[in-house]
């Protein structure tokens, strides 16, 4: 992975905690540079001092931004150009993601929307924003799209989680597809 991503520049969304952070660690310590993105302003500030502890070359930038929120990503991308990096990413890590767990029968529309929102239509508007700051700058990039094994079996009292992740399934099939012609790399993991 070294050799893949020594030099490069990239946002990592869902950064402040769990997975998200432990991929920004994992970049780090393989030479790249991550604006570390949370809707969580101390946790993206305390994994980006991790961050620049643990490696002394490299840039790490916390970014405050609730990603469900188109407003707050066209701020995210608006940050990044002028900001971070005045080009586009070399890579996208879409890691944020919530739960709010009821049975079907007790789930609030407000329960299920949250998810969606979050785990969803939060990596369809990252990944068009990127995207076409990516063509703009005429730039490969990689896009990585996190979901769940629940996104394929399902989970007692997850209904809008298991949607959400399978949702995430296949856009990320869809868009591999769409962005190839302009050097985009769209990953599911």
């Amino acid at each position: 992975m070294a050799n893949l991503v020594a030099g490069k520049l990239g946002v990592v969304t869902g950064a402040g905690s769990g997975i998200g952070k432990h991929i920004a660690q994992t970049l780090a310590r393989h030479g790249a540079s991550v604006l570390v993105v949370d809707i969580q302003e101390q946790h993206a500030k305390e994994t980006a001092e991790l961050l620049a502890k643990e490696n002394s070359k490299g840039k790490f930038v916390a970014f405050a931004a609730d990603v469900s929120q188109r407003d707050e990503i066209d701020n995210l991308q608006k940050y990044f150009v002028k900001d971070f990096a005045k080009q586009s990413p070399d890579f996208l890590v879409n890691s944020a993601g919530i739960t709010r767990d009821a049975f079907l029968i007790k789930m609030s529309d407000q329960q299920y929307d949250d998810v969606l929102n979050v785990n969803l239509k939060s990596i369809y508007m990252l990944n068009q924003s990127f995207a076409r700051l990516a063509i703009e700058y005429q730039k490969p990039q990689s896009i990585v799209n996190i979901s769940s094994i629940v996104g394929k079996t399902g989970n007692i009292g997850q209904c809008n989680y298991a949607a959400s992740k399978a949702g995430v399934v296949g856009f990320s099939k869809s868009a591999a597809k769409e962005l190839a012609r302009y050097n985009i790399r769209a990953y599911l993991q």
